[in-house]
């Protein structure tokens, strides 16, 4: 079916000269073998091909497949976590003693822990002196080919750093000497 939704991408570039990019972002990604889901979000064109009962199937499929809902700290780390940001917030300890602090106490915690941990450290590398305007590899997981970015940017001139769409993906990438 994706195939068939490739080729209708493929003929509607044939006819039209100029589509806009906001509208028709999934099917410039359909282009690069990139199946991209919004969920409530679909175009007419990929709600031709599946229903969008399908696609609601698959989007959430990915999302409970891919995000771990039940993550837990113990006390001990929660409070340690937590006595750290304190710090940070009142001023009784610099950024990189926290960062520091932070990453220390990932070397021990689970996987989906070490995650999260790491993610603070990255927003407090980042906060206060700018705005976040790169989230990507706050939220990215490399080592499990995770990929997150936005499919959709606000536009400097309105002044805001809303953002209405992010994306979640799996990257699948062959070795080089593989066809």
């Amino acid at each position: 079916m994706f195939d068939q939704y490739k080729s209708l991408v493929d003929e509607l570039l044939l006819v039209h000269e100029r589509l806009p990019i906001e509208t028709y972002v999934a099917e410039f990604a359909a282009l690069s073998h990139v199946f991209l889901l919004c969920k409530n979000q679909y175009s007419q064109t990929i709600s031709d091909i599946f229903t969008v009962d399908t696609l609601e199937k698959i989007t959430d499929t990915l999302v409970k497949k891919d995000i771990n809902w039940n993550l837990t700290f113990s006390q001990s780390e929660f409070m340690e976590l937590s006595t750290t940001l304190t710090d940070l917030s009142f001023g009784l300890k610099k950024r990189q003693d926290c960062i520091i602090d932070l990453l220390m106490m990932s070397r021990n915690a689970g996987y989906s822990q070490n995650r999260v941990l790491q993610g603070i450290a990255n927003l407090i590398q980042k906060l206060p002196t700018a705005a976040i305007k790169d989230s990507t590899t706050i939220v990215a997981d490399p080592e499990k080919s995770v990929q997150f970015r936005w499919s959709n940017t606000s536009s400097p001139e309105s002044g805001s750093d809303k953002r209405p769409d992010a994306i979640i993906s799996n990257v699948t990438q062959l070795e080089f000497d593989l066809y």
